[in-house]
This record gives structure tokens, sequence and C-alpha cells, in this order.
């Protein structure tokens, strides 16, 4: 179980990079969560400052949404990429959604293989960067 805590936590850093590297600063808080076959990302990122005159000047969150929607299509797409080089097993499908009103994105990674269980201590399946 330790071990498992152990390459969250290399997830978030890894992914907290890509994020600087994206938007020139990585997220507020990032957690990272390997349950079954499934990898679980919440991210809460730090507000633009676009998105904070979006949504002082209009009423109309349709404009937010689409720039959220966009933006972070692109990291869904990078997401992808990092948790294939990652994690040695193949991914079945990848879901994301971004609650405006919470300021927070969520990614759900499902795999073929149950995750969880296959990663062993001695059975390194995260690759070093």
């Amino acid at each position: 179980m330790e071990h498992l805590r152990q390459i969250e936590e290399e997830l978030n850093k890894v992914i907290g990079k890509e994020f600087k590297e994206i938007f020139g600063r990585g997220p507020r808080r990032i957690k990272t969560i390997i349950c079954r076959d499934m990898v679980i990302i919440r991210l809460k990122p730090y507000p633009e400052p676009i998105c904070k005159i979006l949504k002082v000047q209009t009423n109309n969150t349709e404009i937010l949404n689409d720039l959220r929607k966009v933006t972070f299509e692109t990291v869904v797409g990078k997401l992808k990429e990092l948790l294939s080089k990652m994690i040695k097993y193949e991914l079945k499908e990848i879901h994301f959604d971004y609650a405006i009103d919470h300021d927070e994105a969520s990614v759900l990674a499902i795999y073929h293989q149950n995750v969880e269980r296959g990663i062993q201590p001695e059975e390194k399946k995260v690759a070093t960067y």
C-alpha cells in the first residue's frame, strides 16, 4: 500500500510539471488516487485572470465552459500520453470534467487491467523521469 502511495505522489509531481510547462505554473492542488482499474486525478488550478474577468463581466458561463473545455482537451491529451508512459498497462478510456462552480478538474483514466493489484514494490511499473 505504501508503494502505491509513492507512485501516486510521483504521478502528482510529473502532472504538476506538465501543467507548469503548458500554463506557466502548476496547479494549486493535485491529488491522484489509484483504485483497482482506475487512476483518478483531481486538479485545482490557479484561476487565470481572463477567467476572473469573464466571470465578473458576463453572467454567461457558457463562454467560460467553452474556454475551459478547449484548454483541458489539450491537457487531457497530454495526460493520456503521460499516463501511458508512466503506467505500463493498456489505457482503456479517459474522461474529463471541469466544475466551474468549484474551479476543479477531474480526470478518470480506466485501464483494461487492475492497476492497483498489478503494482508490486519489487516490480516497478512507473517509468523514471
